[in-house]
């Protein structure tokens, strides 16, 4: 009997080309009971891994040999719904499963990418775009500083003061025109109105909402009122009959009083409105900490108290420093008392109420 030819190992069929797994053994159809043939035999230096092809689920149940138990066909076909398509099909190699998955990748990213705007059809094109858009943003930038709380407390009080300078540098032009000689006549409506637009321009970010004290209000601006009109209705000092007066106007024509229904709207509206907002408002928080919003208004400190009715009194003419020291000590006052800056504004403008009326009364245009 002749000896049989070495089929070689497991290692040598492996270097020659030929696949052990069929060299060992003949192919063999996937059906279930592939499962239960024996393992041929192998280099136990080199041992592949096994293989062991799957059927589908719904093949299973076809194929179930007659000692298999009634419910193994349905015990087989839970468990592949619970398989995943890995472990059901043979791996691929693994240059192809990183091809399949750099394309997926790619797939992903084009569906999430947003597609790039056109190109510029010229370099002029382009240039006019960014410059518009730097342009754009400086006025966005410029729009919200315009808009910033430190604007709204300040730019009202800034015209309003602006007003003032300009009657002065008119009337320094020397003319003998009634509109240059006293310029307060046109200048001052033209005030009310830029100051009212800032106000209402910058309305909801003023701190009115606090409520209250409007009585004690009401005493302080009575109060008040006796301060400005004491030097001359108690202490006996010379009348002031220089300043503003509408009766430059013939009386009783439309001239006449629109010019007195202004400097009223200037007096007992826009006036309290913008210095309340800017000294009690503003000056006496700032003093306190920059971030003024984050301190209550009225809030109290010995330095901005007195520092405020000292400024207070200085934007006002040396004739009415006493009585403006005064009247800025009780403002601050109020503003401590009820935490309110409603409350404040309407102090102040019940003592300008009051002072004009006894400016229409006795004829002391220096009042105004």
């Amino acid at each position: 009997m002749q000896p049989q030819p070495s089929t070689g190992s497991h290692r040598e069929k492996k270097f020659a080309g030929v696949d052990p797994d069929h060299a060992a053994a003949p192919h063999v159809e996937m059906l279930p009971y592939i499962a239960h043939l024996p393992t041929p035999a192998a280099d136990p230096l080199d041992v592949p891994p096994l293989h062991i092809p799957l059927v589908p689920a719904r093949l299973r149940h076809r194929h179930r040999q007659p000692h298999d138990p009634p419910g193994k066909a349905l015990t087989e076909r839970r468990d592949a719904h619970h398989t995943t398509r890995e472990t059901i099909a043979d791996p691929l190699p693994i240059a192809l499963q990183r091809r399949l998955a750099a394309e997926q990748e790619k797939k992903k990213l084009h569906r999430t990418k947003k597609p790039n705007p056109a190109p510029p059809r010229d370099i002029f094109f382009s240039g006019e775009t960014r410059a518009g858009s730097a342009s754009k943003q400086v006025r966005m930038s410029q729009t919200s500083k315009l808009r910033s709380p430190l604007a709204a407390y300040t730019v009202p009080f800034l015209i309003f003061m602006g007003g003032l300078v300009l009657v002065s540098l008119v009337q320094g032009l020397g003319s003998d025109s009634l509109w240059i000689k006293r310029p307060e006549y046109w200048i001052y409506p033209l005030q009310t109105v830029l100051c009212a637009a800032a106000l209402v321009f910058y309305w909801r970010q003023y701190d009115f909402a606090k409520r209250g004290g409007s009585l004690l209000a009401v005493l302080a601006g009575l109060v008040v009122l006796g301060f400005w009109i004491a030097p001359q209705a108690v202490l006996g000092f010379p009348a002031r009959t220089e300043g503003f007066d509408p009766t430059v106007f013939e009386e009783g024509s439309a001239l006449y009083w629109s010019t007195v229904i202004a400097r009223f709207a200037r007096l007992v509206i826009i006036v309290p409105l913008i210095e309340e907002i800017f000294w009690r408002g503003f000056l006496m928080r700032y003093l306190i900490r920059e971030d003024f919003q984050n301190i209550p208004v009225g809030a109290f400190q010995w330095k901005s108290f007195l520092l405020v009715a000292v400024f207070f009194m200085l934007v006002h003419s040396t004739a009415d420093w006493p009585a403006a020291l005064l009247c800025g000590l009780v403002f601050n006052f109020i503003a401590v008392r009820t935490g309110s800056l409603a409350a404040c504004v309407i102090a102040h403008a019940v003592a300008n109420l009051g002072l004009g009326l006894y400016i229409m009364a006795t004829r002391q245009w220096g009042f105004w």
